[in-house]
């Protein structure tokens, strides 16, 4: 299936493309996958909805430390789709390469802590050039960093990375209930999704047809 990409589907890909489960990422002890990407199913769900551009770029995520917990900064969910589109493609390269994750006994694992505020995912990717183009002595130093870089990534994918993929989900739902009914986006505010149900200003919506179920699935 050939696409065109634009803006918005950039962020929907993020909804339809993380493949690491939610429920393994509740476990320090599992790490997270992100090989497989299921983009087609979202795109063809939202693909031609006017709605879902103004939901994403008015709704805010708030970003913590994946350490301390401590809130960090917001942005609008468009820019933080297309910064967890970002993660994601960097963790399936460091996945690619073999990188491990630090152990808690590392002498350095403090390092893992202070990422945050020094190495941008950026600084991981010219890492990770040097692994390839650099000398031995380079090569084993990029190495070290990117396990470093990896463990506090599985971090950031575990608190910052699951919100944001939540998030948009339960936006892009939202934007499918919205253009069905021909809402204002502003009442994006006043629908809740429980499971299977969808509750629309107190009211539980009744959909008569599978197709409008496909996104819920």
């Amino acid at each position: 299936m050939n696409i065109k990409i634009n803006n918005r589907l950039i962020a929907l890909l993020v909804t339809g493309g993380i493949a690491f489960s939610l429920s393994s990422c509740l476990k320090d002890e599992l790490e997270i996958n992100t090989d497989t990407l299921y983009f087609n199913d979202v795109i063809e769900e939202v693909e031609e909805k006017s709605e879902v551009d103004e939901v994403l770029s008015n709704t805010r995520v708030q970003y913590v430390d994946p350490i301390t917990g401590d809130y960090i900064k917001s942005t609008n969910l468009m820019d933080a789709a297309l910064y967890l589109e970002d993660l994601v493609n960097l963790s399936q390269k460091l996945n690619e390469m073999g990188i491990p994750l630090v152990s808690k006994d590392d002498e350095y694992y403090y390092v893992v802590d202070e990422i945050a505020s020094q190495w941008s995912p950026k600084d991981a990717r010219d890492f990770i050039d040097d692994v390839y183009y650099g000398d031995d002595a380079l090569k084993t130093l990029s190495l070290k960093r990117l396990e470093y870089y990896k463990t506090y990534l599985d971090k950031e994918l575990r608190t910052n990375g699951i919100n944001i993929a939540s998030l948009l989900l339960e936006n892009s739902i939202k934007s499918k209930v919205i253009d069905f009914y021909e809402l204002d986006n502003s009442d994006v505010d006043i629908i809740n999704i429980y499971g299977d149900k969808i509750i629309y200003n107190e009211e539980i919506i009744k959909f008569n047809t599978n197709e409008e179920l496909n996104l819920l699935d």
